[in-house]
C-alpha cells in the first residue's frame, strides 16, 4: 500500500501533470544535480513529456535550475522562486560562507552584490561542464 501511495504521490504511476511548470511546482522542487538525468526525472512524471518538453520549460523560464534548497540543484518553477528564497537564502549564503572559508577566501557582502549585478546582466549564464556555482562566483566574482 505505501510503495502505491508513494509512486503516486511521486507521479511516476497514472501522473496527471501535461507541462514541467506544473509538475515541478506542485513538488516544491525537484532534485536536480545530474542535469541529463534530471530532465528524464521531470519526462517521465508528464502525462506526455518528452524532452524536447522539458528543455523548452527551462528555455522559456518556466522552471529554473537553481541552488535554493541548499548548495545543491533543484528545479524550482519559476513563480515560486521569490517565496522560496526568502525562506531559504541565509542558510545558502551561510553554506557559500562556509565552503569560501574552507578555501581561504572571505565572500563580502560587495562581492554578493557583485555577483547580483552580474546575473542582473546576463540575459543566459552557460556553465562549464559540472562546475557548481559557488566555484564560478568565487572565481568570476573576484575577478570583477
Amino acid at each position: 500500500m505505501i510503495p502505491t501511495i508513494r509512486l503516486h504521490s511521486q507521479q511516476l504511476i497514472n501522473p496527471v501533470f501535461n507541462n514541467p511548470k506544473d509538475l515541478v511546482s506542485w513538488m516544491g522542487g525537484i532534485q536536480a544535480q545530474d542535469y541529463t538525468m534530471s530532465k528524464w526525472a521531470i519526462g517521465i512524471r508528464l502525462k506526455a513529456g518528452n524532452l524536447q518538453t522539458v528543455n523548452e520549460a527551462l528555455a522559456k523560464g518556466d522552471i529554473l535550475r537553481i541552488h535554493v534548497m541548499r548548495p545543491t540543484w533543484h528545479y524550482v518553477a519559476a513563480e515560486d522562486i521569490r517565496w522560496m528564497l526568502k525562506l531559504s537564502s541565509r542558510r545558502i549564503i551561510t553554506a557559500n560562507d562556509s565552503f569560501a572559508k574552507s578555501r581561504g577566501q572571505d565572500i563580502s557582502v560587495d562581492i554578493y552584490n557583485k555577483a547580483n549585478r552580474l546575473l542582473e546582466n546576463q540575459k543566459r549564464i552557460t556553465f562549464p561542464s559540472g562546475e557548481r556555482i559557488p566555484h564560478f562566483f568565487l572565481r568570476t566574482v573576484s575577478n570583477l
